[in-house]
């Protein structure tokens, strides 16, 4: 993605094609607007679709431009056009796979505590707060964020949390209205209940 945005870049500042200027900067500002309209807010990739297929009609624009223009026979034209697309179709599939099981064992622990345990209701957590939001997800239950206080047992108190999870085994955890459940051998996080449940 980021190959053809440079490419375009170059293209437009060395192109005296008005008509071609007009192409690569209008798409090329729509990619920059896009960017910056979410730069204020916390970035997730699904974000990016639009720019990855924007910069992916911008890639064959330009690539259009230059077959027309160097007249390319039919085999270099195949070749570059296999390339583009090959570059293309590559690249997110290396990013699923790399993201592939990236939360691997968070389905197992789940089904655990919630068959075994009856782990269900509020949960916050102390740290890993998008690990702990996908297992309150699997456990059907709403996440209340992560907190680490001085006065833990009160806010969680206030809070309405059911269930504190801590992720940071070797961190002496003193909860005086909160009990740990069974802790299950080779299991993360440990898992607090509280004492009226």
């Amino acid at each position: 993605m980021l190959p053809v945005l440079l490419w375009g870049f170059i293209a437009y500042l060395k192109t005296s094609d008005k008509r071609f200027k007009w192409g690569i900067i209008s798409i090329l500002v729509t990619i920059s607007l896009f960017i910056m309209g979410y730069l204020p807010f916390f970035i997730q990739a699904r974000y990016f679709y639009l720019v990855y297929f924007l910069s992916f009609i911008l890639g064959v624009y330009l690539l259009n431009e230059i077959i027309q223009r160097k007249n390319f026979k039919n085999h270099r034209k195949t070749f570059l056009l296999f390339i583009f697309f090959f570059l293309f179709v590559v690249s997110p599939f290396i990013t699923l796979s790399y993201n592939a099981n990236s939360y691997g064992g968070i389905y197992e622990l789940s089904e655990i505590l919630r068959n075994d345990y009856q782990v269900q209701g509020n949960i916050a957590s102390d740290s890993e707060a998008l690990t702990s939001f996908y297992m309150s997800y699997l456990l059907d239950s709403s996440y209340g964020g992560y907190t680490n206080t001085i006065n833990l047992d009160l806010k969680l108190e206030t809070e309405g949390v059911d269930y504190y999870l801590v992720w940071d085994t070797n961190d002496n955890v003193h909860l005086g209205s909160y009990t740990e459940i069974k802790h299950i051998e080779g299991m993360h996080p440990r898992v607090f209940k509280k004492n009226d449940q």
